[in-house]
């Protein structure tokens, strides 16, 4: 994905003439120590739960954009669920990533988060407790046969699946992304696109978690698609798909922004934005009247009491008594400081 150009104002003389009065007559006036503040914010984590019948897989890709590789963390839970009131989790999940011959044709897989893909050290897996702290994962137990891949991952696209690793097993599982670097070099490499295809049923809903890091404000671009897949030969698509934006608190509580928003085109304004954002990240294109479901807004993150970190939830829906397969999509869409 391409950060969208930035673009140069012209200021009327008078204003600089103005500012420039303004700052010689501050010359006199005591200056007040400037925190050093993180970035404008960013995409640090992405997870996925849902429930797997036999043979179903959850599809989660991720797109890392920068001048540097980007050290990431996926994660398979099945097992580690049950901690959690979880009763039904998948027993022994298994993680795959998968990248085009553009990002390295890199094809490897995990079944114990114990036992590192061929090309991590051993180092990598000890240490692998530490990131998550830093991450705000929850740490994998030894007695839990969950999957992990820790990796030094180069800009590209990417792709996890989750699936169960024993013929005939099915249940409910976790699939997790974290760019371990986003305090480190912040600057450097980020997350930019993230997305997941699974089935949904009001028995087994698709929420995406997603976490923002930043001091300032970013753009983000979010699709619910079901109608749009078949476009692609998706078998089974959901007829009508909708989604909800929820903030998630400290307390564990969830507040709702927008309420459910269903057709991506209902209302010319949010189609015009649509329309432009998808097109500036490089998104297929929606068809009028499709039943799909998006909404781009703006997000301010100035929460230094929570480590300047936004949690929200991206909840995937359709009408009642529907089912079937769904793609909710978090674009990072990166605009002009006046669209706030």
């Amino acid at each position: 994905m391409k950060d969208r150009p930035s673009r140069l104002r012209a200021r009327p003389l008078a204003v600089l003439g103005a500012l420039a009065v303004m700052l010689a007559s501050s010359v006199q006036a005591q200056v007040a120590p400037v925190p050093i503040l993180p970035p404008p914010g960013q995409l640090v984590n992405v997870s996925i739960r849902t429930k797997l019948e036999v043979n179903q897989t959850i599809v989660l890709g991720f797109v890392v954009s920068g001048t540097a590789p980007a050290r990431i963390l996926m994660r398979g839970i099945g097992p580690g669920l049950a901690r959690f009131g979880v009763t039904d989790a998948m027993a022994h999940p298994r993680l795959m990533l998968t990248a085009p011959s553009s990002s390295g044709s890199i094809n490897l897989y995990n079944t114990n988060w114990q036992t590192p893909p061929s090309f991590l050290s051993l180092t990598d897996t000890v240490r692998q407790v530490r990131i998550e702290g830093q991450t705000s994962g929850f740490p994998l137990l030894p007695s839990d046969r969950d999957a992990a891949i820790l990796a030094d991952l180069s800009p590209g696209a990417y792709t996890i699946t989750v699936s169960a690793d024993v013929a005939g097993e099915a249940g409910t599982v976790l699939a997790e992304v974290y760019n371990v670097n986003y305090t480190v070099r912040p600057n450097e490499t980020r997350l930019t696109n993230l997305s997941a295809l699974g089935y949904y049923s009001e028995t087994s809903p698709l929420l995406a978690g997603f976490v923002v890091y930043g001091s300032g404000g970013n753009r983000y671009l979010l699709r619910s698609i079901g109608p749009g897949l078949r476009a692609f030969g998706v078998p089974n698509a959901i007829s009508d798909s909708n989604l909800e934006l929820l903030f998630l608190n400290d307390s564990g509580s969830t507040n709702p922004t927008f309420g459910i928003i269903d057709d991506w085109d209902a209302t010319p304004g949010n189609a015009f934005r649509i329309r432009q954002d998808s097109l500036l990240v490089g998104a297929f294109p929606l068809t009028p009247n499709s039943r799909d479901a998006a909404l781009s807004t703006g997000m301010m993150i100035n929460t230094p009491q929570n480590g300047y970190l936004q949690r929200c939830i991206l909840r995937g829906g359709g009408p009642p008594g529907a089912s079937g397969m769904m793609l909710l999509e978090i674009y990072e869409v990166r605009p002009e400081p006046t669209d706030y």
